[in-house]
């Protein structure tokens, strides 16, 4: 009868063990490492550049009532921000204060404060742009919001419908103006990346433009752009 080693052959179980042990916790370490860049891409910061129109020497249009558009532009963008700050988002600004985006020895203040705007979205790592505006017509009747996007971007038309369908549901049911392309305006031409100027009233509206002087009522706006920008990135996912 052939004799058993039973030493060598526990040491053989031994090895067997710990290689399955260490094919283990290679397999899981393999296992994590491909799951980890889905996680993160998935978890990945949704960032916004928020723009208030017009600051410093441009004071944009005067309401009937005397405010200066720029201070409300800024106002509703401070308030707008906040609410995307507490949702999670990351919010990248061009203009933080009263001040324009120029220098004292530009000669063309209006041409160096776009291009600085324009400069600033384009190196950040944003995606989407809402620059914030209130409007002005010779029509004291003609009152709503109204957003416009660059007529080539597909994702800016988006955008613009989103935020376009926010204003008609949360702040005025009456309004019927729908989102509008656009291939002239400045910033619309200037920025590679989906981009809206969102009219949020006409200051010329004696009506409007006594709610747009409320601060209720300027949150009330930035509630639903952020709305707006909530239900394009949903759309954006399906």
């Amino acid at each position: 009868m052939k004799h058993i080693n039973f030493e060598r052959l526990k040491k053989v179980n031994l090895n067997i063990r710990t290689v399955m042990a260490v094919l283990l916790i290679a397999a899981v370490y393999i296992t994590a490492v491909r799951i980890l860049p889905l996680a993160s891409s998935t978890d990945k910061k949704r960032v916004v550049v928020l723009d208030a129109g017009h600051g410093g020497s441009d004071s944009g249009k005067i309401s009937v009532t005397g405010s200066l558009e720029k201070n409300l532009n800024l106002s509703i963008t401070l308030e707008l921000k906040t609410i995307l700050e507490d949702a999670g988002y990351e919010v990248i600004l061009t203009r933080k204060d009263e001040d324009g985006l120029y220098t004292e020895k530009d000669r063309n203040r209006k041409i160096a404060d776009m291009k600085e705007r324009c400069r600033i979205i384009n190196e950040s790592s944003a995606d989407v742009v809402v620059s914030i505006h209130l409007n002005s017509f010779t029509d004291p009747k003609v009152n709503g919001a109204q957003v416009f996007y660059y007529k080539h971007s597909q994702d800016g038309k988006k955008l613009a419908q989103c935020i376009q369908e926010s204003f008609r549901d949360n702040l005025n049911p009456d309004n019927k103006r729908i989102e509008k392309s656009n291939d002239s305006y400045y910033m619309l031409l200037n920025t590679k990346l989906p981009t809206v100027i969102a009219e949020c009233g006409f200051l010329s509206n004696g009506e409007e433009a006594a709610l747009i002087d409320t601060q209720e009522y300027r949150h009330n706006i930035a509630q639903a752009v952020f709305e707006g920008i909530e239900n394009y990135y949903k759309k954006d996912s399906e």
